[in-house]
């Protein structure tokens, strides 16, 4: 079976992967938090930024501090 081709490939349709598409070389660049909140509520959110162009967005839970969060992503970030 054929791998379908990348959206640059003459031929290619419009549902084709595109060549900027690639797993294996997916690479955190940017990490940045924000505390919000009002009266006793407060909570950290996370976006994390990569080299092909997506954007993730999250919420630090369960009382973590964003110091915890940075520390654990940056972790998964060097596996």
């Amino acid at each position: 079976m054929a791998a379908a081709p990348l959206r640059d490939e003459p031929g290619a349709d419009d549902h084709a992967p595109t060549s900027s598409s690639r797993p294996s070389g997916l690479r955190i660049t940017d990490l940045r938090t924000a505390t919000v909140g009002w009266d006793q509520w407060h909570f950290t959110l996370v976006r994390i930024d990569t080299n092909q162009g997506i954007s993730g967005y999250g919420e630090v839970r369960d009382l973590a501090s964003k110091g915890l969060a940075k520390t654990k992503l940056s972790q998964a970030a060097s596996c």
